[in-house]
């Protein structure tokens, strides 16, 4: 187990671009359609069901309509049709930001995270200021660590429209990442007061806390994350964290035991208690997670190892000269 926080990055915790020569975003790049070339082929943006599926929808008579029966769509939870809907769109007006940022969305949505990128950059080439492809384009880039460009999108995205509790999440993050903690503290609390019963955001600024080492601030918010949701297991694995750095072992295994298996908590308490040099008590802990879990239980096994020759080392270096027991 590592000694930092969990986290969703979310949690928290291959690139194929659509730019006008390098990776950078400028108005510059957006051109006007020629109105009497042929249309764009854009069914590379489709990734779902076979279209054959909606041979029986009528066609549609302009980008309009068929926005519209994409929108329908959308609203219904069918992505696949409204995704086809929308590609009919742009295959008649390609200057659309609009059902760009849609398209990009519903990527973004289902984890498709290279389309989903091809279609902001595209949203952006005809409106550079697109709140919802700065948005999405700037969290893609942070899941792809590019944490620069995310933080530059992410930014001009607030310029935009400031009230976006992902974005300051998101910029939260990246803060944390670059050990910018009261930056990071700042855009928490900012999310807060869109979102305030937010466990995530609760346990995210928690987690800030923690990297300051504000231990009394942490534990508050880890506490109000559980206190909206009894059973967000990233608090209760970050409070255990918590106990275990001041040294509270025995609620440090409690706290593990809400998100985990209890002969895990106690590994995973022992494993920590070992990091600090408390060998005496990470063994015992390990004894206690190997007694739950003899058959199976190998990585407490391999723990223990680890301690007792540490203790050996250790045992010896503090007395010179005699034989380790």
């Amino acid at each position: 187990m590592k000694r930092k926080g969990m986290r969703q990055p979310g949690g928290l915790y291959p690139l194929k671009v659509f730019v006008c020569g390098v990776l950078l975003l400028t108005a510059g790049c957006a051109s006007t359609p020629d109105k009497d070339s042929a249309p764009q082929d854009y069914t590379d943006l489709y990734d779902g069901k076979d279209t054959t599926t909606f041979a029986t929808e009528f066609p549609v008579a302009s980008a309009g309509e068929a926005r519209q029966r994409g929108d329908l769509a959308l609203r219904q939870g069918d992505l696949d049709l409204a995704l086809y809907q929308y590609i009919q769109a742009l295959e008649q007006d390609d200057n659309d930001a609009y059902t760009f940022a849609r398209i990009g969305a519903i990527h973004e949505r289902r984890g498709n995270l290279d389309l989903a990128e091809i279609a902001y950059r595209r949203t952006l080439q005809i409106d550079p200021d697109n709140p919802v492809a700065l948005t999405g384009l700037g969290l893609i880039r942070l899941k792809k660590r590019d944490n620069a460009m995310a933080r530059e999108m992410l930014n001009r995205s607030l310029e935009v429209t400031s009230r976006q509790w992902r974005v300051h999440n998101a910029l939260g993050i990246i803060a944390d990442l670059e050990s910018e903690h009261p930056d990071a503290i700042s855009h928490y609390q900012a999310a807060l007061e869109i979102l305030p019963k937010s466990p995530m955001l609760l346990n995210n600024l928690g987690y800030s806390h923690y990297l300051s080492e504000d231990w009394p601030a942490a534990q508050a918010m880890f506490r109000k994350a559980l206190d909206e949701d009894p059973k967000y297991n990233l608090a209760w694995q970050n409070l255990g964290l918590l106990y275990a750095r001041e040294g509270k072992y025995t609620a440090a295994v409690d706290a593990f035991s809400h998100a985990m298996e209890l002969s895990q908590a106690y590994n995973d308490v022992g494993y920590l208690s070992m990091l600090d040099g408390h060998y005496k008590i990470s063994e015992a802990l390990l004894e206690e997670a190997i007694k739950l879990s003899p058959s199976y239980y190998k990585t407490a096994n391999q723990n223990m190892v680890r301690v007792r020759t540490l203790k050996v080392a250790s045992e010896a270096n503090s007395h010179p000269g005699q034989p380790a027991r």
